[in-house]
């Protein structure tokens, strides 16, 4: 299960990572301005913090399984911590959500090269 879901979110990162150089690379060579790459920036420091906050929690959660199972004292601190990173969960799934819309608006915003007109 936590294997899975790293998983996800790594891909979530990765996806954002490569079309971020992606428009970087397009807006150097002139195919857009400036304010598409501050844009990109922004959104990048919206969603990356949130989705390593989100990684932390869940996987906090599954390692402090551990101790619930060998009964040791912070065994109370499960079910507080899995109300905490399923509700972040879900918080960062609107992010997420959110962020895929405006990459996607950024990418359209790029002008096409002239050789393909």
């Amino acid at each position: 299960m936590i294997l899975i879901f790293t998983i996800t979110e790594t891909v979530v990162m990765y996806f954002f990572i490569s079309t971020g150089k992606a428009i970087k690379t397009a807006i150097t060579s002139g195919l857009g301005e400036q304010p598409l790459w501050d844009r990109e920036r922004k959104l990048k420091m919206t969603l990356f913090p949130q989705l390593m906050l989100t990684i932390l929690l869940v996987g906090g959660w599954f390692i402090h399984i551990g101790a619930v199972e060998n009964n040791l004292a912070t065994k109370w601190l499960h079910w507080p911590l899995f109300f905490l990173a399923f509700i972040h969960h879900l918080w960062s799934l609107k992010i997420k959500n959110n962020c895929f819309k405006e990459q996607l608006a950024i990418i359209s915003e790029l002008e096409p090269e002239p050789e393909a007109i």
